[in-house]
This record gives C-alpha cells, structure tokens and sequence, in this order.
C-alpha cells in the first residue's frame, strides 16, 4: 500500500515535470523564432545600410561629389552634388540567392525587381548584390537610358514591375538571367560611367 501512494505521487509529479518541459520547449522555440526574424530584419537592414554607405564612399572619394540621401517623397535614393550639377541615384539592395547544392553553376546572384514607370525619375539605377558583409557589394550600374534597353524586352508582373536576375557564373560571366539571358558585365561596377 505504502508503495502504491509513493508510485502514484512519483507518476503525478513526472506529469507536472513533462507538461513544464514542454512549455519551456514552446516557449524556447518561440524565443528563436523571434531571434530568427530579428536577425533577418537587422541582416536586411545592415545590407542595405552597408551598401547606402559603400555607395556614399565611392561617390564622394573617387569622384568628389558632395552626397545627401533624397527625400522620401522624391523616391529616396542618393543625390550627389558637384560643381552646379547634380545626379539622383535610385540603390536596390539583394542579398546572395545563389545556394551552391541548388544553383551549382553560380557562383553569387541577387533578385530584384524595377517598375519601368520610374524610368525618368533618377539619372543612375544601382542594382547591389551582398554577398559577404566583409566584402564590398557587387554593383551593376545603368543610366536611364540603359535601364530601359535591358527592361524593354521584358514582360512586367501584374504589379507593373520587372524582375532582374542579376547572377556570375563561375566561369566568370556576368548575366542578367530572368526571362532571355542577357551579357550585362559592361555594366558591372561600371562607376566610370557616372558623368
């Protein structure tokens, strides 16, 4: 009898122990979950954060442009200054899609999409891949005029916009890959093309 009642008192409290496990267990799953989606916010703002600046740098150091971020209501982006003449420039940030075991012949690339009706609201479009947060971004660089060769083959999205497959092939070839593959390395950090 007596150990009937120690048995049926141990059995109650591994009951109260396991229902206090698994809610610890909940309550650790959601605790990453949440540290998972802060992390990507924070990585998705780093990057475009890191490039914004990267962007700022090189305008200012290489080519002596005095440079403001625009006004939100102008669309945002950069506006670089220098002798009476400026330039606005519109930045997207991607970061690496290019998964090994799933795209072996790549070695980066980065997904962005463009609505072709912004095409005369900015002098430069800079299309950034982040591969690496210790590495610079890999850019590709289009004036207005050149922004809208490469859209006009394309088909826009029920959204109006086209979508940009920007990727390096490990051969070294640089193409813009969504719909017809398209050369696109005379425009890979084509910073000189800036005037």
């Amino acid at each position: 009898m007596q150990y009937e009642k120690l048995l049926l008192d141990l059995m109650e409290r591994v009951v109260i122990l396991e229902e206090k496990v698994e809610m610890l267990e909940m309550k650790s799953e959601k605790v990453e979950e949440d540290m998972m989606e802060e992390e990507a916010r924070t990585d998705k703002t780093t990057n475009r954060a890191m490039v914004i600046q990267e962007v700022t740098d090189i305008l200012r150091k290489k080519y002596g442009y005095d440079v403001q971020k625009g006004k939100r209501a102008d669309g945002g982006g950069l506006i670089a200054a220098k002798d009476g003449k400026k330039l606005n420039f519109k930045i997207f940030v991607s970061k690496n899609y290019m998964l090994q075991d799933i795209e072996p012949d790549f070695e980066w690339g980065g997904w962005h999409t463009f609505a072709p009706s912004e095409l005369n609201l900015f002098d430069y479009y800079i299309f950034a891949i982040k591969v690496n947060k210790n590495e610079p971004a890999h850019y590709f660089i289009f004036s207005n005029e050149k922004l809208a060769a490469i859209c006009a083959p394309k088909d826009t999205d029920s959204n109006g916009v086209v979508h940009f497959y920007f990727r390096k092939r490990h051969n070294g070839k640089l193409i813009e890959a969504r719909e017809d593959e398209v050369d696109v390395a005379k425009f890979y950090n084509s910073w000189d093309t800036i005037k």
